[in-house]
């Protein structure tokens, strides 16, 4: 058993095992912002314990925030993204990289040493994806829209045929990696646009890149087993909370242990997250009443974590709260 009391301390690394066998893990760990004068402040924090490591201390606003890892979790690229003046941020559930809201800094870190190197933001196009692959290179694609009706785009030397796609709308994609002389770029490539804008299709290399936290929850396809289609599960779920057919939208299946709910109206701007126990519900976050309230809802191993109006909060498999906090970029280490 000496592996097993070994394995449950590595989280990061064995928390898989601990779930196979059906073992709660006793920690978790968080990836924070804070926003300092003149600073953010990137750090790991475990809960209960409250303990916090400095990843990296860097010389840009955070009004948004999202990170990528390397497969053995040694390294990360952060994107920091400024408020342009005059701009708003996004609406619930949309993500940052989405907006054009936001003026991105990337920069490349070792957790080890701490150290940050700027990385600068490839282009033309707007910051779409970024990664580093498992020979420890950072990878980014830029989407360029097509101007509508579009029948070929030239870039470079290169001219690219328009497919005529359902939607209408197209982008060319292009993929970089970075290394000492800054950015390369590789290929491009016509997508189709699906109608939130996002590219339909990528690159080989974003398979097979490390994790990726995300600055907002991505929206399940219509046939996404997540959804709960039962019935008496629904009335179940909307008599916790007190749901009147006035507030349409469906129930979604986030977790099964602790089981976790959210309610995803259909403006997608009203959401209650509920935890039930035997069928009773033990808590609830957010308020249906209250639109634009939840931003996001992560579930890690048991662990549950809510933003909600610009706070995080975390409770443990067992419904206890372990972290409260003015974080709303606030996401759970991979």
């Amino acid at each position: 058993m000496r592996w097993l009391a070994l394995c449950l301390t590595l989280l990061t690394g064995c928390s898989w095992i601990a779930e196979r066998l059906g073992i709660r893990p006793a920690t978790a760990q968080l990836t924070l912002v804070h926003r300092l004068a003149g600073r953010c402040d990137w750090v790991r924090r475990e809960v209960p314990s409250g303990q916090e490591t400095l990843l990296a201390s860097l010389p840009a606003p955070c009004d948004a925030a999202e990170a990528a890892f390397s497969p053995d979790l040694a390294r990360g690229v952060i994107a920091l993204g400024a408020l342009e003046p005059g701009s708003s941020p996004p609406a619930i559930g949309e993500d940052a990289l989405d907006s054009d809201a936001y003026r991105w800094t990337l920069y490349d870190v070792s957790f080890p040493t701490r150290s940050a190197r700027p990385l600068g933001v490839p282009g033309p196009g707007r910051l779409d994806d970024f990664g580093i692959d498992r020979q420890g290179v950072v990878r980014a694609a830029t989407v360029e829209p097509v101007k509508p009706d579009a029948k070929s785009v030239s870039f470079g030397a290169e001219t690219y045929p328009v497919p005529d796609y359902a939607d209408g709308a197209a982008a060319l994609l292009h993929g970089f990696s970075s290394g000492a002389a800054g950015w390369t770029m590789g290929a491009s490539r016509v997508v189709a646009l699906d109608p939130d804008g996002d590219p339909d299709g990528g690159f080989d290399w974003e398979s097979r890149v490390g994790p990726r936290t995300l600055d907002a929850e991505e929206q399940p396809e219509d046939d996404d087993p997540s959804w709960v289609n039962s019935p008496a599960l629904t009335r179940a779920l909307d008599q916790a909370v007190g749901r009147t057919d006035a507030i349409a939208g469906t129930w979604r299946k986030l977790s099964t242990d602790p089981p976790l709910y959210n309610f995803v109206a259909l403006d997608r701007g009203q959401t209650r997250t509920l935890v039930l126990d035997d069928g009773r519900a033990a808590r609830v976050e957010g308020d249906l009443k209250q639109p634009s309230q939840v931003a996001r809802v992560e579930a890690w191993h048991g662990f549950a974590l809510v933003v909600v109006a610009g706070r995080a909060s975390v409770r443990d498999p067992d419904g206890k709260l372990v972290y409260s906090g003015a974080d709303p970029l606030a996401a759970f280490w991979p």
